[in-house]
């Protein structure tokens, strides 16, 4: 009952000057947001990594003749974009030393004007689109302290600008029962609207990174 009082929600936009396009391949590349976000020290792919276990087991059922053959039907492929069904594991350490981990599944993925589960097979269809979106869920923010959903947006804002999106929904569970809540939730409504504006600064950075580097080529 406690929960349902402490429901929360927060929303942060950003200006950026670089085409959606740009910025959707940054914010979309989850694989590599260790690499891009100054709050991620490491990511995971959970449900790769599941594929891969199922097809190791898989493959000692087949005969040495058949095995080599299955291996390399088997071979996992290079990840294009994002779809609905990946599950990723990312590991954060903020500013104040706190570190902790959540397994964020997608849930929807929205290029252009219509909704999609893939992305679409032509590269131009969904370049050229003006707004995409992608909606996580997650179970176990902090050993499952908190569950949350979480939806990324880019939207056109003129052909070399576009507006970042991040809104994150989210529900305390066992720690508001040691906190407080009205205590709890100020604390996680601040530290979830601080770790925003920071992706999306570092989002910023690097998407306008590459549009520059795209003028001089």
């Amino acid at each position: 009952m406690l929960e349902r009082y402490l429901q929360s929600a927060i929303a942060c936009s950003r200006e950026i000057d670089a085409p959606a396009a740009v910025v959707w391949s940054v914010m979309s590349n989850v694989g590599s947001q260790d690499k891009t976000l100054s709050g991620v020290a490491r990511v995971e792919r959970l449900d790769k990594k599941q594929e891969e276990e199922c097809t190791e087991l898989g493959n000692t059922i087949f005969d040495d003749g058949e095995d080599e053959e299955r291996r390399m039907e088997e071979q996992p492929q290079e990840d294009v974009g994002i779809r609905v069904g990946m599950r990723y594991r990312i590991y954060r350490e903020l500013q104040d030393g706190e570190h902790y981990f959540a397994d964020w599944d997608i849930t929807h993925v929205r290029y252009g004007d219509d909704d999609v589960n893939v992305e679409p097979t032509s590269s131009s269809s969904w370049r050229e689109a003006a707004a995409y979106s992608v909606t996580f869920y997650s179970t176990n923010i902090a050993g499952g302290e908190i569950t949350a959903s979480s939806t990324w947006t880019v939207r056109s804002a003129g052909e070399k600008r576009s507006i970042a999106s991040i809104s994150i929904a989210y529900i305390p569970r066992r720690i508001c029962l040691n906190l407080g809540r009205i205590v709890c939730s100020c604390l996680l409504k601040r530290k979830a609207i601080k770790l925003t504006e920071v992706d999306l600064e570092d989002f910023a950075v690097a998407a306008e990174r590459i549009a520059n580097e795209q003028k001089v080529e």
